[in-house]
Parts: structure tokens; C-alpha cells; sequence
């Protein structure tokens, strides 16, 4: 058993020399010599979001707030060819994985917290595909290029991993997930790969049965919290949400600007030190 779970989180976290090598600058990696179907970029990421820790979870009487600043490395598939949707050139793009690490606030005191978001590349299984679109703004509209400024957008599944027991593993329980999608927006993204100080937005919920999500025509609702659901490490639910978050309540993925860069490896260097200590204790 031990094994296994020790399987299971060497899997789940990207190994620190990823985090500094992806924070070093924006990378698109290209292959041959004729330009391939997808392009990969890698960047670092910062993740500004607050979940709402549920009762169920707590047993609490009300729910505590629990404001995150997570960084890591974030790698995006995005297309080559652009096809014409809603008469503007258009791409997909698809988040293929993100690690964002940081120490959030518990009833039990502060804990390890890990969100991770890509098809598959969940801490538990089966995690959802995270797709979006790039779109034209200005310029020809149908001239097969995308032309900046473009409007985007990512509807976001994700993990989030709180270690309440300290062990560094994932447990039953401790890993939660969200059924609907988080539609993050950017508006006025100004190349690609994203520029450092690029920002994406929350901006409503989508659910996961729409047939366009990752689509900009899909339908979005404001129809309550996005909640997060307790899973096993399979990914199958397992209880009521332990977790929420308000949709519309200002929650950012940012590309950080070059003179960040050093403040986050100062954040992994503490963060490093707390789990090693919280391990040992």
C-alpha cells in the first residue's frame, strides 16, 4: 500500500528543476522543419484563487475562506492552422499540464496545497481536458492568421490536493474536484506564447455536458458556487462538495513579468522548507 501511494505522488508532482526551468522564460518548443499541426509553450504560472472550505469538510458552522497564491510551471497545445468560427480565425488550445503549488490556511493549520489541471494529468485519475480558444480581434478576420489584439478563453477542470495529514501523499479525501467547468478569460491577449504579465480572469461556470465547452459559444451560467467534490484517487466521487468557488469572484491565471521571476523562487524555496519541515514533524 505504501508503495503504491508513493507510486502515485512521484507521478502527481513535476520535479522542482521543471518549476525553475519554466520560470527561467516563456519556451515554445517546434519540431522539423515544416511547421507542425500544434506548437507547445511552457511558462510559469501564478494562480490567484480563494475556496470557500464547506462545512461538510470543516464541521464548522460556516464556511472559511481560504485565499491560495500558487505558482509552478503551466504547458499549452495550442494549433498552427487557424479555421474560421463565428466569422474571426480562430484556434484551439488545450491546457496539457499545470502544477501550482503553495500553503493554504486549514481549520488543522496550515497545510500543502497542490492544484494540477490537464487531461490525465490530475492527482487522482481521470481528470478532465481543459480546452479553450484564441479568436481574432483585429486585422482581416479570415485571413488565416490570428491577429493581436485576440480575445481568449480556457474552461479549467482541476485538482486540489490540501496534505491535511502532512505525509506529502495523496489520500482519499484529501484530493477535490470540479464537476462543471471554470471559464477563465482574457480579452485582449497580445501574442503567443502569452507575454509576461498576461492575465486570465474568471468569468462563470460551464457545464461539463455542454457539447461546445472549450468553445466561446458555449453557455455560461452564474446559477450558484462551483463547487468541489471529494474524489478518490481513481477520480470517482466519493462525498457531498468539501469546497467552492465563486465564479465570478476575480480569480487569476497570470504569466508573471520577468522581474517576478526571483520573488517566486524565493515562494518555492519557503514553501520547500515548510513541507520538509511538516514532514519530519
Amino acid at each position: 500500500m505504501l508503495g503504491n501511494k508513493l507510486s502515485r505522488r512521484s507521478s502527481s508532482l513535476i520535479p522542482i528543476a521543471a518549476v525553475i526551468l519554466a520560470a527561467m522564460a516563456p519556451n515554445t518548443a517546434r519540431a522539423g522543419l515544416v511547421d507542425p499541426p500544434f506548437l507547445f509553450d511552457s511558462f510559469s504560472s501564478i494562480g490567484d484563487v480563494t475556496l470557500s472550505l464547506l462545512p461538510a469538510w470543516t464541521g464548522q458552522a460556516e464556511p472559511i475562506p481560504a485565499p491560495l497564491i500558487l505558482t509552478g510551471p503551466t504547458v499549452v497545445k495550442r494549433e498552427t492552422s487557424p479555421f474560421v468560427q463565428d466569422g474571426s480565425d480562430t484556434i484551439d488550445i488545450e491546457i496539457v499540464s499545470m502544477a501550482l503549488t503553495s500553503v493554504a490556511p486549514t481549520p488543522v493549520g496550515p497545510r500543502f496545497v497542490e492544484v494540477r489541471a490537464g487531461e490525465g494529468n490530475g492527482v487522482a485519475g481521470g481528470l478532465s481536458r481543459t480546452g479553450g480558444q484564441v479568436q481574432d480581434k483585429a486585422g482581416s478576420p479570415q485571413d488565416g492568421v490570428i491577429d493581436f489584439p485576440a480575445a481568449s478563453i480556457f474552461d479549467d477542470f482541476f485538482d486540489v490536493w490540501i496534505d491535511l495529514d502532512n505525509d506529502l501523499i495523496p489520500d482519499p479525501g484529501e484530493v477535490l474536484r470540479n464537476s462543471d467547468a471554470l471559464r477563465m478569460s482574457q480579452p485582449n491577449l497580445t501574442a503567443l506564447p502569452p507575454p509576461g504579465g498576461t492575465q486570465y480572469v474568471s468569468e462563470d461556470i460551464v457545464s461539463a455536458d455542454d457539447p461546445n465547452i472549450g468553445m466561446f459559444n458555449a453557455t455560461m451560467f452564474l446559477a450558484g458556487p462551483l463547487n468541489l467534490f471529494p474524489v478518490d484517487l481513481d477520480g470517482n466521487v466519493i462525498g457531498p462538495p468539501h469546497a467552492s468557488i465563486n465564479p465570478d469572484g476575480g480569480h487569476t491565471h497570470t504569466v508573471p513579468e520577468p522581474g517576478t521571476l526571483a520573488i517566486l523562487g524565493l515562494g518555492l524555496a519557503a514553501l520547500l522548507g515548510f513541507a520538509r519541515r511538516s514532514k519530519v514533524a
